[in-house]
């Protein structure tokens, strides 16, 4: 049997421990994540992974820190086929949602701070990218004539809340229609009932932001 390497020969041994351990996650849950069998899936040797994360907390922060780096990249995605304002942020509401059903693993990781570490005050560039792809949206349709009695930062939240919800209740599955009588990830895609839910709710938010002009 080959004796396993140091070094990682195809790439990046970094970027290779964070596939890995986002495909372990989604595999296998959580509680299944160790640098070993990390190292072992990369092939690589045992204490490899230790030259870029000391510790399993390392790891689990840089692997939540690269989930909203997916995020927002996921997000920008959606907004970029975006024409006008309202429908910029419906956009970022379904890239949301989309990101959290695709990596549901991932998702519930990146909002455990007992977890991960990450707090307000040291919350990563990745996060803050997410958030200011959601503001600037915000943004444009308040420049458009939207909701502009109410602070861009507070419009922003009631978004982000109720498409974290949102998604939340459908990773989790804790609520789904009532005739869905089929429990299995086939319905969890962009034809199930749930998808045409969560894009009803997205669009009934933009609409209450729609209708409320500057009135205040």
């Amino acid at each position: 049997m080959p004796t396993k390497r140091d070094t990682y020969r195809h790439g990046d041994l970094r970027r290779a421990v964070l596939q890995a351990s986002i495909e372990l996650i989604e595999s296998d849950g959580l509680s299944a994540l160790s640098l070993r069998e990390v190292a072992r899936r990369v092939g690589v040797t045992h204490g490899a992974p230790y030259h870029y994360f000391p510790d399993r907390a390392a790891l689990l922060r840089a692997v939540a820190d690269e989930g909203f780096t997916q995020l927002g990249q996921t997000m920008a995605a959606e907004v970029s086929s975006a024409t006008e304002p309202l429908a910029e942020l419906m956009a970022c509401g379904m890239g949301y949602v989309r990101f959290g059903i695709d990596n549901p693993g991932l998702f519930r990781l990146m909002f455990r701070p007992e977890l991960t570490g990450i707090q307000p005050q040291n919350a990563p560039e990745s996060f803050l990218d997410s958030w200011q792809i959601l503001i600037e949206a915000v943004q444009h349709c308040q420049a458009a004539g939207y909701a502009t009695g109410i602070p861009s930062t507070t419009l922003a939240t009631l978004c982000w809340s109720t498409v974290h919800g949102l998604t939340t209740l459908w990773v989790d599955r804790p609520l789904r229609p009532a005739d869905d009588g089929v429990d299995s990830d086939a319905t969890r895609g962009e034809n199930s009932q749930e998808w045409d839910l969560a894009r009803d709710v997205v669009g009934l938010l933009n609409n209450l932001i729609a209708n409320r002009l500057a009135s205040d």
